[in-house]
């Protein structure tokens, strides 16, 4: 049975984009059939597999304001394993239109997954950094949430306010939803400081972060500019081993 992930964080620059093309990628390697679905209004998710618009064919603007059936606007990847859905927003009064349409549906970006979520897998959700209408309906379309989290002082204030989030989601739209898990990024185990946040969450969060630690790593920055996931072109480096080992943990945690 597949398994649909939202990628969610009220937060910017944690990580979320990276984690929906790097784990969706290392899922592609292992040969779990997976989607990746960029609902961002400001997404550069098509950026990091290589496209630009001229050679977009459609995304979730489309099917959401237009009604576009899925299964054409679906694009390949270089992983035979892997597709995705870009957000294709380019204007003012097309994002418009789009927070709209899904503020007045919450429900409309589930109907989209279950179109053809029976061909996948995994389907990985890559939200804004909002806690506003679209993640929510990323929310209420997933069976697990799993929140980046960057490894600072100050993660625990955003985390508290997206959990009640998540619960008010359950309770309103989706009593199936379930944390999959918070995932650090951005750790640096050669500082002090670094160490000492990790531990300090680890201890908070009582038991839910995910063993995996994403690390800082130059490579996983240079994915939207190369145009590919780091598997890609530098599988041996420390952001690829860790999203390897990132796959085998969800892979594990989604069992049965």
């Amino acid at each position: 049975m597949s398994k649909v992930i939202t990628i969610a964080s009220q937060k910017g620059g944690v990580g979320k984009t990276t984690t929906a093309v790097n784990l969706g990628a290392s899922l592609g390697v292992f040969e779990r059939k997976t989607l990746v679905i960029g609902i961002d209004p400001q997404c550069g998710l098509w950026l990091s597999f290589g496209r630009n618009r001229e050679n977009l064919r459609g995304g979730t603007y489309d099917a959401i304001v237009n009604s576009t059936e899925p299964s054409k606007i679906i694009h390949g990847t270089e992983i035979e394993f892997l597709n995705f859905i870009p957000s294709n927003i380019w204007s003012n009064d097309e994002e418009t239109r789009y927070l709209t349409t899904i503020t007045k549906d919450i429900m409309s970006i589930k109907r989209i997954i279950d179109k053809i979520r029976g061909d996948y897998e995994f389907v990985l959700v890559d939200c804004p950094p909002s806690l506003g209408a679209v993640t929510v309906a990323g929310m209420a379309a997933a069976d697990y949430l799993l929140v980046p989290v960057q490894s600072e002082y100050f993660a625990l204030k955003t985390i508290g306010r997206l959990i009640r989030a998540a619960r008010i989601v359950g309770r309103k739209y989706n009593p199936n939803l379930k944390l999959l898990g918070f995932l650090l990024t951005m750790v640096d185990s050669r500082t002090a400081a670094s160490v000492e946040v990790v531990k300090s969450l680890e201890e908070d969060l009582k038991g839910k972060v995910l063993n995996t630690k994403i690390p800082r790593n130059v490579r996983l920055s240079e994915v939207p500019k190369k145009g590919r996931p780091v598997v890609l072109f530098d599988i041996v480096c420390p952001g690829a081993k860790a999203h390897l080992d990132l796959t085998r943990e969800v892979v594990e945690k989604t069992r049965g």
